[in-house]
């Protein structure tokens, strides 16, 4: 499910994906704008990934988990764009940044 979440960020929820899977799914979508280049436009994204489920308990809220993955998001931007951060398997990962045009 895609769903805007404010003036350029969206939040995309993908219901029964295997954990491993997380992580490479979001760099396959980074990748697949990154390659895209509308009217020969060359466009990026930066992604901040969380996973987990959310329950009703105040740790597992879906707004704690919004609140990662913004924080993740931030740690992208600021990494120099174009990268996923994330925090699956409990460790921070940060991919290389490819600004090949």
């Amino acid at each position: 499910m895609l769903c805007r979440y404010g003036g350029e960020e969206f939040v995309i929820l993908f219901p029964d994906i295997h954990a491993s899977a997380v992580p490479r799914m979001a760099e396959k979508i980074r990748k697949e704008v990154e390659e895209s280049r509308p009217d020969d436009i060359f466009v990026t994204i930066s992604i901040g990934v969380t996973q987990g489920q959310v329950k009703k308990s105040s740790h597992n809220s879906f707004l704690s988990w919004i609140s990662k993955a913004d924080k993740h998001l931030y740690k992208a931007k600021s990494n120099g764009r174009n990268c996923v951060v994330h925090d699956c398997s409990k460790r921070i990962s940060l991919c290389q940044t490819n600004q090949t045009r």
